[in-house]
């Protein structure tokens, strides 16, 4: 989900705001509620030197077995935003669940994103907006933020290969307008230099 990272609460998006501080967003990935209410509180049990759970029921060890799924999921997920986002990509979050285990479990996570416009240059903007596009579909399984990201670059990177386009054809059109008073102007010369030659031979 885009939240602004100075307000998380809510949930604001603002893709095309220019300032000199990089504005920083934040790619999260919404995790469905598949952790029960058993596995949110911290289990006296405990682990043995190995890692072997030693008094765990099936329940619980069932329980366990979503978290480390849930966790290893969340991680990948966020991993590939993070790995794709390149210089753009900031730190990633995670918010964690303890375990029948004792042990905490990432269940949800985001990695910020300076999405930001890069002003006066389409050109270098294309390219970084073409970065988030490929950042926020990284993972497997983009979320519908993601996708949501995703669509706001493109937006902002169609406008930027727009005005690329209008400031080409203006130096082409400048372009041709030099060479036509070029073309004029030594047609004028031409002219006026036939002109003194013919006068030139009247005379004489």
């Amino acid at each position: 989900m885009i939240v602004n990272p100075q307000n998380t609460s809510s949930y604001s998006f603002y893709p095309r705001q220019v300032n000199n501080n990089a504005q920083q967003s934040t790619v999260v990935e919404e995790i469905q509620d598949k952790i029960s209410p058993t596995q949110k509180v911290a289990s006296t049990k405990q682990s043995d030197q190995f890692g072997n759970q030693t008094d765990l029921s099936e329940e619980e060890k069932r329980e366990l077995q979503v978290l480390k799924e849930e966790d290893k999921r969340v991680r990948t997920h966020e991993q590939a935003h993070k790995r794709a986002g390149g210089k753009y990509a900031g730190q990633i979050h995670y918010e964690f669940e303890s375990g029948p285990d004792g042990q905490k479990y990432a269940v949800a996570g985001h990695t910020e994103i300076n999405n930001a416009e890069i002003p006066n240059s389409p050109e270098k903007n294309i390219q970084k907006m073409e970065k988030i596009i490929k950042a926020a579909l990284a993972p497997m399984s983009p979320s519908t933020t993601d996708r949501q990201i995703a669509a706001e670059a493109r937006q902002n990177k169609m406008e930027s290969q727009a005005e690329l386009r209008k400031e080409k054809q203006s130096q082409v059109n400048e372009i041709k307008e030099s060479e036509s008073d070029y073309i004029t102007s030594y047609a004028h010369s031409a002219y006026s230099e036939q002109q003194d030659i013919g006068e030139y031979f009247q005379n004489n």
